[in-house]
């Protein structure tokens, strides 16, 4: 299961926000393309792009928002979260994304999310001036979209995946959407602590170095149903926070939602 990761993509964020960054040069997969810079070199068949590096917290959000169905009885064990995920057949939400600036304030977008089993996803990002970023899973491919640069870049999920699993948990989106891929295998459960409100806060660790982050912290109500907020960590510095509203599990969602059709004569990059 993919973010951002994931998810994926995204990226037109100015210097000054923190977000615009580096071409897309390190990256083993689609979203995190648009959204990372701490994988090994990529090839990009392309004359070229600019996708915006900090972006790859929003990949985060997906990570999150799939916890839905952890309760009390089985926080404990990722091994009963993998059979628990399993069963889950759609999902939508809305995010708050939330990420620091140089000045300590905090940039905000917004964005909507749509899951369908075992493989599909879109996600609709809205940056105000910066655009819009659109990544859409078919099942076959990942395929992300920036209406204001016109830039469109695709990979196949399947090799995504093997990078995913030979480097590590490096794009959540793929690992918490993907039934075939082992939470337990990526991941470590580090504590489940009861909050008040009747909330619950997961402390979650990858088993590997990914680089990007080292502690995802999940605040989830206590009956299990729905995550609250999340926010991701690198070294005790706080690098996104996520809010979750208008959470809905198993929506009646189309097959059309999870269909991209390439703008005519715009170039696809082809991500290897």
């Amino acid at each position: 299961m993919p973010q951002a990761a994931l998810f994926l993509l995204l990226f037109f964020f100015m210097q000054s926000r923190g977000f615009l960054s580096k071409v897309l040069s390190r990256s083993s997969n689609l979203f995190f393309t648009v959204l990372s810079s701490y994988l090994p070199p990529q090839r990009v068949q392309s004359s070229g792009s600019s996708i915006f590096d900090d972006m790859k917290k929003i990949s985060y959000a997906f990570l999150f928002s799939l916890f839905f169905f952890i309760s009390p009885a089985n926080a404990d064990s990722l091994s009963s979260l993998d059979i628990e995920r399993a069963s889950l057949r759609s999902l939508s939400f809305t995010a708050t994304i939330e990420t620091p600036k140089p000045n300590g304030r905090m940039s905000k977008m917004e964005m909507k999310y749509y899951y369908l089993s075992p493989n599909k996803f879109r996600s609709e990002l809205k940056m105000g001036i910066e655009g819009n970023l659109l990544t859409v899973s078919d099942g076959t491919f990942i395929w992300s979209w920036q209406n204001r640069t016109k830039k469109l870049y695709r990979q196949a999920r399947n090799k995504l995946i093997e990078n995913f699993k030979l480097f590590g948990p490096f794009d959540p989106i793929t690992a918490f959407s993907a039934p075939d891929i082992s939470l337990s295998e990526l991941f470590e459960l580090k504590s489940s602590l009861p909050m008040r409100n009747s909330e619950r806060k997961l402390i979650l660790t990858p088993k590997k170095n990914v680089g990007s982050y080292d502690r995802i912290e999940l605040i989830i109500e206590d009956n299990g149903k729905k995550p609250v907020q999340a926010t991701v960590w690198k070294k005790n510095i706080l690098t996104a926070k996520i809010t979750f509203t208008n959470y809905i599990k198993n929506p009646q969602l189309s097959n059309s939602l999870f269909v991209f059709e390439p703008p005519r004569g715009i170039r696809i990059n082809e991500l290897r």
